[in-house]
C-alpha cells in the first residue's frame, strides 16, 4: 500500500490522532494475511524539489503529531507539508506497538516501511500483545515510496513460502510512475501482480491486471516504459507541451529506433550517443512531418521559415507575431540536458527492486543544486550567441533596478541600432 494513497482516500476521519492510527491499521489488516505499508521519505535536496514547490506552493503549516490523545484538526490542509507527514508517519510507527492493538494484528504480518527502516507488525500466540521488530533486509534509500513498493514487493514474494498455486499480490496506489513501474518489473516477479487504483468517493476504483497487460505488450515495449514515461513528462521532469501521453506512444511504436532508443534509455547512468541520436530523431517526429529531418536545430529552423516565409510584398516578420515557440521542439542544447534527466529516472526506475536504487549524484546528470535545492539546468553555456548577446538593450526598467548602473548586456552605442531594439530585453 502507497501510505499517502490510503490516507488521502479517508472518510469519516475520527476525532484524535490515537484514533486516525487505528483507523489506518484496521483498513491496513483486512488487506491481506501479508501487507506493506510504505511511506515517503522527504529528504533534502531532492530532485522533486521543484515539483514539491509548485504543488504545494510551500504551504507548511505548525502542525505536528505528538501523541495519540492530540486532536485532528485542519487534516487536508496539513498534508501538503512534509514536515507534519514524517510526524505522522513517525506517530504510527510508534503507536501501533501499543498491545491495544494485538487483536487487530492477530494472524497478521504488517510491515511498515519508514525513512530507511523497515518494522514488522504481529502479534503473540494470546493475540494479547503486540510485537514489533525491525527488518533489516528491508532496510534501503528509496525516497519515494513508488520504488520503495517494487523493492517491498520482491521481497515479499521471495520470501513468502511457495504455494501450489501462483501468488497473488495487490498494489493499493493512484500514482502513474507506480503503474509503469510494475508493468515494466511485472515479468521478473513470480506472481499474478494486480494494482488496485482510483478513489472510492468518486467511483473511480479498479483493479489493473498488471501481469496479464505486461504479457499482452510485450517485453520490448515494457523495457521501454520507463524511459518513455520520464522522457514525455512525470513528477521529476517536464512534459511537451499540448503533446500528452497517447499521441508520443504510437509514435514510438510506428518508430523502431525510437522503441529501441526508450528500451535502452535507463540501462548506464550516462546516455550513450547512438541513445541519444535516436531520442533527437524521435523528438524531430513529434514535430514535425518530414522523416528526412533529425536535428532538432534543423527542424525548428524548418518550422520557423515555414510560419514566417516572405510572402509576396516581401515583409515576413509581419507574421512573426504569430509564431508560438511552443510548437517548436527544445533546441539541441535544452534536449542533451533533458535526456541526461530522463536517463537518470530511468535508471533509479529500473533499479527500484535493488535497496540503494540511486547511487549517484542528480547535479551530474540535468540538475543543479542552488543554495540547498536541486533546480534544473536548462542548458549549458551562454543564452546566446555572443554576436546577438551585443545587440541587446537593457530596458529602462532594469537599469533602475540596478541603481543606474550599466548592465553587461547593455551596448555601449545604442544610437547604432533601430529604436525598436530599445523593446528587446
Amino acid at each position: 500500500i502507497d501510505a499517502m494513497c490510503l490516507i488521502h482516500g479517508l472518510q469519516n476521519l475520527p476525532y484524535t490522532y490515537g484514533g486516525l492510527a487505528h483507523q489506518i491499521l484496521s483498513i491496513v489488516c483486512k488487506m491481506g494475511p501479508v501487507v506493506h505499508f510504505v511511506c515517503d521519505t522527504y529528504q533534502s535536496p531532492s530532485i522533486k524539489d521543484v515539483e514539491r514547490s509548485k504543488r504545494y506552493q510551500h504551504q507548511e503549516t505548525s502542525v505536528r503529531v505528538t501523541g495519540s490523545a492530540q486532536k485532528i484538526s485542519c487534516f487536508k490542509e496539513c498534508l501538503t507539508d512534509s514536515g507534519f507527514k514524517v510526524s505522522l508517519f513517525n506517530f504510527l510507527a510508534d503507536d501501533w506497538r501499543k498491545d491495544t492493538y494485538a487483536h487487530l494484528l492477530k494472524d497478521k504480518q504488517i510491515f511498515l516501511g519508514i525513512n530507511q527502516t523497515s518494522y514488522l507488525y504481529t502479534s503473540d500466540t494470546r493475540n494479547q500483545h503486540s510485537i514489533c521488530r525491525q527488518v533489516m533486509e528491508l532496510n534501503s534509500h528509496h525516497e519515494e515510496a513508488d520504488t520503495r513498493i517494487v523493492f517491498h514487493l520482491t521481497h515479499a514474494i521471495r520470501n513468502l513460502p511457495s504455494q501450489d498455486s501462483k501468488l497473488k499480490a495487490s498494489i493499493r496506489a493512484t500514482d502513474t510512475d507506480v503503474f509503469i513501474l510494475l508493468l515494466h518489473h511485472a515479468p521478473n516477479l513470480d506472481a499474478q501482480i494486480y494494482m488496485d487504483c482510483g478513489m472510492d468517493h468518486d467511483n473511480t476504483r479498479k483493479y489493473i491486471d498488471i501481469s496479464s497487460l505486461a504479457k499482452s505488450l510485450g517485453p520490448k515495449i515494457c523495457e521501454a516504459l520507463p524511459g518513455y514515461h520520464a522522457f514525455t513528462g512525470c513528477d521529476y521532469t517536464a512534459s511537451f507541451l499540448n503533446k500528452g501521453k497517447v499521441r508520443p506512444y504510437r509514435k514510438m511504436l510506428k518508430l523502431s529506433y525510437s522503441l529501441d532508443g526508450f528500451a535502452t534509455l535507463g540501462d548506464n547512468i550516462n546516455v550513450t550517443a547512438d541513445v541519444a541520436a535516436a531520442i533527437e530523431k524521435f523528438t524531430c517526429a513529434l514535430y514535425t512531418s518530414p522523416r528526412n529531418i533529425t536535428k532538432v536545430n534543423e527542424a525548428r529552423l524548418a518550422i520557423f521559415n515555414k510560419i514566417i516565409a516572405p510572402s509576396k510584398d516581401d515583409t515576413p516578420f509581419d507574421d512573426l507575431k504569430k509564431l508560438d515557440p511552443c510548437v517548436m521542439p527544445p533546441c539541441k542544447d535544452t534536449l542533451a540536458k533533458k535526456i541526461e534527466r530522463s536517463n537518470y529516472v530511468a535508471y533509479l526506475w529500473k533499479r527500484a527492486n535493488a535497496a540503494t536504487p540511486q547511487p549517484h549524484c542528480p547535479a551530474d546528470h540535468g540538475w543543479s543544486l542552488k543554495e540547498t535545492s536541486y533546480c534544473i539546468n536548462w542548458y549549458d553555456g551562454p543564452t546566446l550567441p555572443s554576436n546577438l548577446q551585443a545587440h541587446i538593450v537593457v530596458s529602462n526598467i532594469m537599469e533602475e533596478n540596478n541603481d543606474g548602473n550599466e548592465s553587461e548586456f547593455e551596448s555601449e552605442d545604442e544610437s547604432d541600432f533601430d529604436s525598436d531594439a530599445s523593446d528587446i530585453s
